[in-house]
């Protein structure tokens, strides 16, 4: 179990995807993405890979009953797996933990994405990845090339300014950088 948190926009998404297209086909055979933004998205999601997995619908009509077809499938599951669990960031709208929708295989891995900071105690400590803001210099970089600014001193010491202003936050600065160039 691994998991990633940081702030909405950080990349937590971006990171677990780049990991899955690294590890696809070595060490995991299979992966699966869930969307875990609610209980019933998650359960949507499950009920997909369900179906991926070979369930047919007319003998499990049920849809709690399709996700438990997909644990118990992943927790017999003979080969390396991946499931990664995105933007899991509201767990007390779920009405029951994260854990539930897990299987227990050595076989396989979950990651967690999540904004909730106490998510962090689903994973041990070497297995938590807290997502900082970028650094200055690569935040100030991206507001310049995004906002079409030729890098000047005094460009960049009005870009320092607002990259602090925005907490060094990836999204923010994409935003305000498209926001510069339209100017």
């Amino acid at each position: 179990m691994v998991v990633i948190r940081g702030m909405g926009g950080q990349g937590k998404s971006q990171v677990a995807l780049e990991f899955c297209k690294r590890t696809r086909g070595k060490p995991f055979d299979t992966i699966f993405w869930a969307d875990a933004s609610s209980a019933s998205t998650l359960n949507q999601s499950l009920e997909v890979v369900s179906e991926r997995l070979g369930s047919r619908s007319y003998e499990m009509p049920d849809a709690n009953a399709r996700v438990q077809y997909v644990i118990r499938t992943l927790q017999n599951w003979p080969t390396h797996w991946l499931i990664v669990y995105d933007n899991y960031d509201s767990p007390f709208a779920f009405g029951r933990p994260l854990t539930d929708f897990m299987p227990q295989n050595n076989q396989g891995m979950i990651i967690v994405t999540s904004r909730y900071g106490d998510t962090l105690n689903l994973a041990e400590d070497d297995c938590q990845i807290e997502l900082p803001g970028l650094a200055e210099e690569e935040a100030c970089g991206l507001l310049l090339k995004l906002g079409r600014s030729l890098k000047t001193d005094d460009a960049t010491t009005h870009a320092r300014r607002i990259v602090a202003r925005l907490g060094y936050h990836a999204l923010a600065i994409a935003q305000a950088g498209a926001y510069i160039a339209t100017r």
